[in-house]
């Protein structure tokens, strides 16, 4: 609720505190790279968005935001690589 009232500050706060009742999970990580991000503090966002990975390395939206971080970063084969992984995670949901 706060990224949306544009407190991106107070998100931070709210989701550390969130990530102590549900610790090893990517998403207060992910949530606070958006933040971070809000702030306009990429290298922050990055550094959240790594740890998430590490927690949930099938995480769609935090691979999705890394990939998008490489393009912006002017990384397309970073970006690429990413995108590999997505679609092979993807592949593996058979409906």
């Amino acid at each position: 609720a706060h990224l949306a009232n544009d407190r991106p500050d107070r998100a931070i706060n709210t989701l550390r505190q969130f990530e102590t009742l549900r610790p090893g999970t990517a998403e207060a990580s992910f949530q606070r790279s958006r933040a971070y991000g809000a702030m306009g503090d990429l290298r922050k966002a990055r550094q959240e968005l790594e740890e998430a990975l590490t927690r949930e390395p099938a995480h769609a939206r935090v691979n999705l935001a890394l990939g998008r971080l490489a393009l912006r970063d002017g990384k397309p084969d970073v970006a690429a690589k990413i995108a590999e992984r997505l679609s092979n995670l993807v592949g593996q949901f058979k409906v």
